[in-house]
Parts: C-alpha cells; structure tokens; sequence
C-alpha cells in the first residue's frame, strides 16, 4: 500500500485514484492470499469488467475466468504452495471444477467491491471534509469504515427467499411459495434499521 500511494505522489501533480491505487492494492492482496499471480492481474481485471456486460459477453468472460482458475488449480494441486487454492486443491471432497469456482468468486469479489469501496468512500470524504477531518483521530477509523459500507453499499440486493409458510412482515403477508429479495441499499438507509449510525460520518 505504501509503494502505491508513493508511485501516486512521487513527481506528480496528480494522479488516477482506481488506477493507481484502489484497484492494484486489493488485487495484489487477494491475488497473495489465492496463490494467483500477480502479473496476471491486467487479465482478469479486464474480465471482471466484462462480467457487467451484455449476457453474451459475461457468458464469456465467466467461462474464461473458470478457464483459468481451473488450469492454476490443477498447478497448485502437483505443486502446492502457502496459499488458498492451494489447501482448497488439497480437499479431496472437492473437484477442480470446485476448487475453480470458488477460486473465481473469490478472485473477483475479492478486489472489485474493495476498489468501488475505497474509491466511492474517498469520494464521499472529499465531498464532506468535515468528516474527512475526524478520521485524523484512529479511534474514528473503524466507525466511519463501518458507516461507508453500510451508505455505500457496494452490493445492492441479499440472496434470494422463498416463504415455507405464510409469514406476517409488518403491515404485509407473504404467502408460502413467495420469493422476497432485500434490497440492501435501501434497508440501510432506512432510519429505522440505522438509528445510531456510527459518529465518524453522518449521513444524507
């Protein structure tokens, strides 16, 4: 992290926030726990990018993602190291195709949602440097990293739920059968779910 904010502030007058930092800190930090190499990050990075495209083209991407984690499992499995696919290979309750989708999941949830996160959080703390000021303070960190995560809300909905019964939710029914989604994003703003957000941050 250290090296990346020098590279972002050594002889510059500025600088790419997700170039430079948001996006190669995370990656380098789930790339070290998988056991992934790191110079491969430019590909799956451009995949992952994908993934929120046509379904076509996540269809494809998701494939090649599978491709790939699939082929390094399989490395890990004849030449293990000190890393995640590594033990995961190991299991002999599960297969390369196991080891591959977990691999994957993890590999893109691991540094896309921590390079939103730190780039929307730094956005919001430029925009309110009264809050910005109180983070001086390292007592003020974790409260204010948990409040951006909780406006922020890199993703937006829950998984899914279907009723075994009929079930009472406030004012409305929901009958046996029915699937209900939450929407994260919405529940936590919702005052009554967050009356007493975190002192670091206020909220809007």
């Amino acid at each position: 992290m250290d090296e990346a904010l020098d590279r972002m502030t050594e002889g510059r007058a500025e600088a790419d926030l997700v170039a430079d930092f948001a996006l190669p800190v995370p990656s380098l930090v789930i790339c070290r726990l998988l056991g992934v190499p790191y110079d491969d990050r430019d590909h799956f990075q451009n995949l992952s990018r994908t993934l929120l495209n046509t379904l076509e083209e996540l269809t494809a991407a998701q494939e090649e993602i599978l491709e790939y984690m699939r082929g390094l499992a399989a490395r890990k499995l004849e030449q293990p190291e000190d890393d995640i696919l590594s033990r995961l290979a190991a299991r002999d309750n599960l297969t390369l195709d196991d080891v591959a989708n977990t691999g994957a999941l993890l590999l893109v949830a691991g540094h896309e949602s921590t390079a939103n996160m730190i780039s929307l959080s730094t956005a919001l703390l430029l925009d309110q440097p009264e809050q910005a000021a109180r983070l001086a303070d390292p007592a003020a960190v974790p409260g204010a990293v948990e409040e951006l995560l909780r406006l922020l809300t890199i993703v937006h909905t829950g998984l899914p739920r279907v009723a075994l019964e009929d079930v009472e939710l406030g004012d409305t029914t929901i009958r046996a059968g029915e699937a209900v989604m939450a929407l994260l994003s919405t529940a936590n703003r919702d005052k009554a779910c967050s009356a007493a957000p975190a002192p670091a941050l206020s909220t809007s």
